[in-house]
This record gives structure tokens, C-alpha cells and sequence, in this order.
């Protein structure tokens, strides 16, 4: 029984027709043992907007992620993930400045 092909070139299951974000197709490796990497870091990224949008928690969380992993990736995206500290810090402040000050208001 031989083997059916559709085309030439790779097949939809191919792995190298896709590859991954964090594969190590996409790395190199520095003389500190740092991978510098082509893509940007998305989760300090996604700190950012998310200390915006959502808010606090995930803003932070993100943001921390997003720095531990700048330095694994020799300082890529590390001002991201200090932006996206820095305005959850000040969204953190605000807000609980206002919902102690209502309390306070209104039931005290």
C-alpha cells in the first residue's frame, strides 16, 4: 500500500509548518547562557493592557511574570512590565483611596 500525498510541501500535521512561540527553533543562545529571542515578551505585554482593563490583581501578576521572565530573556520587554507595575500600583492607590474614603463617608 503506498502512502497518499495531497501536494508538495509540508502537511498540515508537519510540526515545522507551525511553530510554537517558545520553541528552540526560535532561541539563541547568549555568552551570559541568556536566550535572546526574536518575539516580543507578550505577558509583560498583557500586564500592561491588563492593569488598565481589568484592573489590580491581574495587572500585577502579570507585570511580575512578565519581569521574571525579561531577565531570562536578557531584558526584552522589562519596561512593559514596569509600566504595567507602576500604573496597577497607582490604579491600586486610587481605588483604594476611594472605596475607604466612601466607607468612611457613608458608614462611620
Amino acid at each position: 500500500m503506498s502512502k497518499v500525498t495531497v501536494g508538495p510541501g509540508p502537511q498540515i500535521g508537519d510540526r515545522r509548518l507551525t511553530p510554537g512561540l517558545f520553541e528552540k527553533e526560535n532561541r539563541k543562545m547568549t555568552e551570559r547562557g541568556l536566550y535572546e529571542t526574536e518575539d516580543p515578551n507578550i505577558i509583560a505585554i498583557w500586564g500592561f493592557i491588563c492593569s488598565f482593563i481589568i484592573g489590580m490583581p491581574f495587572g500585577i501578576i502579570f507585570s511580575i511574570l512578565g519581569l521574571i521572565k525579561s531577565f531570562k530573556c536578557n531584558g526584552k520587554g522589562r519596561s512593559w512590565a514596569i509600566a504595567g507595575l507602576v500604573v496597577s500600583t497607582i490604579v491600586w492607590g486610587i481605588s483604594y483611596f476611594i472605596i475607604f474614603d466612601y466607607i468612611y463617608t457613608y458608614y462611620l
